[in-house]
């Protein structure tokens, strides 16, 4: 009787470190999950309710750079708090983006040539952000 306590003791410890190290991978899982989400709702031709500035669009590339270099760390660290941080970051910066790319787009003073170059760029941007988490998520 002992014996089986201890060992299910053992397993529930085991299974407790687990979920914990695998924590980390089920959120960045996700957050690429959710941003391939925010791309096809983005790749659509619905036009946004509100317009905002170009200079807007180009505010939000912070979100994006500091996003990026957060992903890079949490790489090189490989630690569960960082990638979590990196999910979670990654998440807002790529939907803010997303968001005010399209909606600088659409600006009345936007020509259709900037409008299609500005939402391609906004794609690209997502698609190299993402093989950036897929990265992180195999190393």
């Amino acid at each position: 009787q002992v014996m089986v306590t201890n060992v299910t003791s053992l397993l529930k410890t085991v299974k407790a470190v687990e979920d914990e190290a695998t924590r980390g991978t089920r959120a960045l899982e996700a957050t690429i999950e959710y941003i391939k989400q925010e791309l096809t709702v983005f790749q659509s031709s619905e036009v946004p309710e509100k317009t905002s500035s170009p200079e807007e669009s180009i505010r939000m590339t912070k979100g994006i750079t500091m996003a990026t270099a957060k992903a890079v760390a949490a790489g090189n660290s490989c630690r569960q708090e960082d990638v979590i941080a990196t999910a979670n970051l990654s998440r807002k910066a790529v939907a803010d983006m997303l968001t005010a790319c399209k909606q600088a787009s659409y600006h009345p003073d936007v020509s259709e040539e900037v409008r299609e170059r500005a939402l391609r760029f906004g794609t690209e941007c997502t698609l190299g952000y993402l093989e950036l988490l897929e990265h992180v998520l195999l190393v």
